[in-house]
């Protein structure tokens, strides 16, 4: 039988424990409803509970002869807006004090934007803008050639073609005698003075007929020098004379030109049409686009692309009329049916007119420009890396870059105190040094500006965009379209680094691993 004192004991205890939960229950409907400010009401001995609830209770802080502090502590799973709308007023308070600093700190260390004019007053001030240009009133230099910056050509720079054999002291050697005696009306001319040279060449070991397949340009002089770096600066000036404009072909141009002319002033008779771009400084490639400006200032820029477009639909001349209104610089790109020529026309935009007499300028201070230009232009549309709107090097930008350059070329050899080497570069050292120069850039870190002597300097804010400054508005990056530049520096540096350590054989043509002659 069971003893009648146990079951009192276990029946005293049944009704213990449940008093406690009786006011337990009592305790928990006291507390606040947010979860966030229940206080601790743990014992010692609770140690699970205490445990469980870590996260959610507050901690108390006591001092001697002070009141208890309570602590707030933000629960896992909930938080309260109410315990911390003080704290967030004062963060959002610093961030935007802080923002404003960063702000004015910016402004200090950059150029400052001009205050923009009304719609009204920029449409009159642009028309005004256009009409003096048009006059020639409108001062449009913008790239400078200071002597205390650049070193200036003091000779003429001779780029001549090196003989059967010659090595490059031989070139250079003849190149001094041909400088000492210029100004004599009798002196042969540096090209002439480089033919017929006897030096015996070893014999060619590739085949003549498959070499001639794989690079039409190259010459049977040039394909027997021995020297590479000598065979390859030959190479490129052969190159140049193939690829370039027949008298044929430029008249052709120039005619379709005139006939595009009359055909958009019989319809708008005050419209001035000009061209520019490759076709005026004569480093355009076979089947090159024709830029070209109609510049009318009593119309807007999208009135007068709706009218020219309209012309242009309604004549039987003319096909494929692409109208591209949500591009930066507005266009209708043309082909005429006759000839397959491509135009692509502008609206109000000098820009590219203004460029000419700059671009030409550049051309004349730096006679290897135009065969670098020519020649990487090449490059560059053969891998579909040559039009801004696909994130390639347009023209323009590729002449800013070949400029850009060229200048640090020559301060390079300034800061060395060897600037009478300069004129002793072959263009094939330029190539390379131009690959070698871009594929190896910081696009992250640095950018370039064009105008006032240029430079290459350090962004302000670390970013990946290719950052060129324009040389006519230093508040506009033309080089921020190209969003491929590691496609296209990387090509750069992959050439490089192939060029220099492949082991070309004799006769070989070395521009033949830049330019592939079937898609010329």
């Amino acid at each position: 039988m069971e003893d009648p004192v146990d079951n009192q004991k276990m029946l005293a205890a049944i009704r213990q424990r449940a008093l406690k939960k009786k006011k337990a229950r009592q305790v928990k409907s006291a507390e606040p409803e947010d979860a966030s400010l229940v206080t601790n009401i743990s014992t010692p001995k609770d140690k699970k509970s205490k445990n469980k609830n870590k996260d959610k209770v507050l901690q108390t802080e006591t001092f001697k002869n002070k009141a208890p502090r309570v602590l707030e502590v933000i629960p896992k799973s909930k938080s309260s807006p109410a315990a911390f709308d003080k704290t967030d007023k004062k963060d959002k308070k610093f961030k935007k004090d802080k923002k404003k600093s960063k702000v004015e700190s910016s402004e200090e260390n950059s150029i400052q934007e001009p205050i923009k004019p009304a719609k009204a007053e920029k449409t009159n001030l642009e028309k005004r803008t256009l009409e003096k240009m048009l006059k020639g009133n409108e001062d449009t230099t913008f790239i400078e050639f200071d002597e205390a910056d650049d070193l200036q050509q003091t000779q003429p720079s001779y780029l001549v073609k090196a003989g059967e054999g010659e090595s490059i002291d031989d070139m250079f050697r003849k190149l001094k005698k041909v400088k000492n005696e210029e100004g004599d009306s009798e002196q042969k001319s540096a090209r002439e003075v480089y033919k017929g040279s006897s030096r015996k060449t070893k014999e060619v070991v590739i085949d003549e007929e498959d070499e001639k397949k794989m690079a039409p340009w190259m010459s049977n002089a040039t394909s027997k020098i021995e020297n590479t770096t000598l065979r390859l600066h030959n190479e490129i000036m052969d190159f140049v004379e193939y690829i370039g404009p027949s008298k044929k072909e430029d008249a052709l141009r120039k005619k379709s030109f005139e006939k595009l002319v009359e055909t958009i002033r019989k319809d708008i008779p005050g419209a001035t049409v000009k061209p520019f771009g490759s076709f005026v400084t004569n480093l355009y490639l076979p089947q090159s686009d024709i830029d070209i400006a109609v510049i009318e200032p009593t119309f807007g820029a999208q009135t007068l692309l709706g009218k020219v477009a309209k012309i242009f639909m309604k004549h039987q001349d003319y096909e494929c009329v692409n109208v591209i209104r949500s591009a930066k610089v507005p266009l209708v790109k043309i082909v005429e049916r006759s000839t397959g020529l491509n135009f692509d026309i502008s609206f109000n935009k000098m820009d590219g007119i203004n460029q000419i007499q700059e671009i030409q300028r550049a051309l004349d201070y730096y006679p290897e420009m135009r065969y670098l230009i020519i020649l990487i232009k090449c490059f560059l549309k053969q891998r579909d890396l040559n039009e801004t709107f696909q994130g390639g090097i347009g023209s323009f930008l590729l002449f800013c870059l070949v400029l850009a350059f060229l200048r640090e070329v020559r301060n390079t050899y300034k800061e060395h105190e060897r600037e009478e080497e300069v004129d002793k570069i072959l263009l094939s050292e330029f190539i390379l040094k131009f690959f070698d120069f871009f594929g190896n850039f910081d696009v992250a870190r640095n950018q370039i500006l064009i105008a006032d002597g240029g430079g290459i300097v350090k962004k302000y804010v670390r970013d990946w965009g290719f950052s060129v400054l324009s040389p006519q508005d230093s508040s506009h990056d033309i080089g921020k379209a190209v969003f491929r530049v590691r496609e296209v520096f990387g090509i750069f540096k992959n050439r490089y680094h192939f060029m220099v350590n492949y082991n070309f054989k004799q006769g070989e043509s070395v521009l033949k691993y830049m330019i592939n002659s079937y898609h010329l």
